[in-house]
């Protein structure tokens, strides 16, 4: 079991916004931990005043989401815990216990006045981790025959106009010391940061979504699962560090040149990007996180990883695909239904052909793929739809290969995987807007595109170097 990011022992009390200080009611001892996934867990020697319900409880009673839990750390730091549940309570001749668990926690270093927790007026995330993929190097170090210089020049603050929030991209240099002052050591830091400030005090769940929804952006643009650090929440002057219930994992190195795109070339989009993604989520829906959720569960078998990737293009191009009209077929159809002679043996028929008309997953497949414009052609294309729906359909239908043995059905699916996350992860990124050019260019022009090349020759798709006309032969 991991360590815990805070554990750390204080005094704590029941808080509600706006009520009137009640001296009679005592602080409780008791020990606060915040896990890495975000959720704090307050152990008490005590009880909480008010709240000495009897027994162990066997599940977790929710607590109103308007009442939260201030506490006064032993460091001098200030807490406070939201979204409660009580974790049982156990009474005794001596002494008493508690435990309650929170799924946010904002924890202050110091504060002149009670903020309203749901009126956020700035929102930090540091992108350090992130190294030159989010901003490029500032601190120049030359050597000499006597010595050592270093230079930093703070770089260009970019900032992007949404519509209800600006959004800064800022790179700032930290010094341990005032220039011109003889030192045995000293160190420059160069840290850059996202600013988010809302047009209007905003409440902590919107901040949780901004969060989400950056690094779902920087996993489609990086190219790799990025776990954000917890982010810093400003209440006018106050500032807090928000802790809250979330997937935690080790942040995977970014690797610029693997990327579709690094966030020192976006200065310019970045802000669009960002604005196109919120808009799209309810568009793209299942489409979008289920690929999402693809590139974060790295566990998962390959059957699932590949089912999922062709029920998401599936779901794409449902939501969102042209529709493919087949007349000839309806007219079949409804001819055919026709010359059935019994009423009830026609209202059977008509039930079960009333999806018939719809494309095939093969066609849904082929129309999503060739929404893409960086050289595949179209034969090939087709037939690889038609491959990763045939593969699809064994594992749903007939649970699995037909004919040969397992080892070599999975290599097929391996390969056929391989491509299909490439291409799909190609067009998110073109529904959201980001410019063809880096999308021509992560198949076409990147270190790495010879083996992206390769994978999609092993999967029967050739990449032509410029892109070629998509009139099927």
């Amino acid at each position: 079991m991991s360590e815990p990011i805070i554990r750390i022992d204080g005094v704590f009390n029941w808080y509600m916004p706006g009520e009137i200080d009640d001296d009679s009611k005592e602080p409780v001892a008791g020990t606060l931990e915040i896990a890495e996934n975000g959720i704090s867990t307050l152990s008490l020697i005590g009880l909480l005043p008010d709240d000495t319900s009897a027994g162990i409880p066997l599940n977790l009673k929710p607590i109103g989401t308007e009442r939260c839990i201030f506490g006064v750390l032993k460091d001098s730091r200030y807490v406070f815990l939201r979204r409660i549940e009580s974790g049982g309570t156990t009474l005794s001749n001596t002494f008493s216990h508690q435990k309650y668990l929170a799924r946010e926690t904002v924890v202050f270093n110091s504060f002149n006045n009670f903020p309203e927790l749901d009126a956020v007026t700035n929102l930090m995330i540091g992108l350090d981790a992130l190294e030159r993929w989010a901003s490029e190097p500032a601190v120049k170090v030359s050597k000499t025959k006597r010595g050592a210089t270093a230079r930093a020049s703070k770089p260009k603050t970019y900032t992007f106009k949404l519509s209800d929030r600006t959004v800064r991209l800022e790179t700032k240099i930290r010094h341990t010391a005032p220039a011109d002052i003889w030192l045995q050591s000293a160190t420059i830091k160069q840290e850059t940061f996202l600013e988010v400030e809302p047009k209007v005090p905003c409440s902590l769940e919107s901040i949780r979504e901004e969060f989400h929804l950056l690094e779902d952006l920087f996993l489609l643009l990086a190219d790799v699962d990025v776990a954000l650090p917890w982010p810093t929440v400003r209440y006018g002057n106050e500032v807090g560090r928000y802790y809250f219930e979330r997937r935690r994992s080790d942040s995977q190195k970014v690797d610029i040149f693997k990327s579709w795109a690094a966030l020192t070339w976006l200065t310019d989009s970045f802000g669009t990007l960002l604005s196109t993604l919120e808009a799209q989520q309810d568009i793209l829906g299942p489409g979008l996180y289920l690929y999402l959720g693809i590139r974060r569960s790295p566990a998962l078998y390959l059957e699932n990883r590949f089912s999922t990737a062709i029920f998401g293009l599936e779901s794409l191009h449902r939501r969102v695909g042209a529709s493919v009209t087949q007349a000839k077929l309806e007219e079949k159809i409804a001819r055919i239904i026709e010359n059935v002679q019994l009423k009830k043996d026609r209202n059977w028929l008509s039930v079960r052909l009333k999806n018939a008309c719809e494309p095939s997953l093969e066609e849904r497949l082929f129309s999503t793929f060739t929404e893409l414009d960086i050289g595949l052609e179209p034969k090939e294309l087709r037939a690889f739809s038609k491959e990763c729906a045939d593969l699809r359909n064994q594992v749903a239908h007939f649970g699995g290969q037909r004919d040969g043995g397992y080892s070599e059905f999975i290599q097929k699916m391996h390969t056929l995987n391989e491509a299909v996350r490439m291409l799909y992860h190609a067009i998110l990124l073109s529904r959201i807007g980001l410019d063809r050019d880096f999308i021509h260019a992560y198949f076409h022009r990147s270190p790495y595109s010879p083996v992206r090349k390769r994978i999609l020759e092993a999967a029967g798709l050739t990449v032509f170097s410029a892109p070629i006309s998509r009139t099927e032969a």
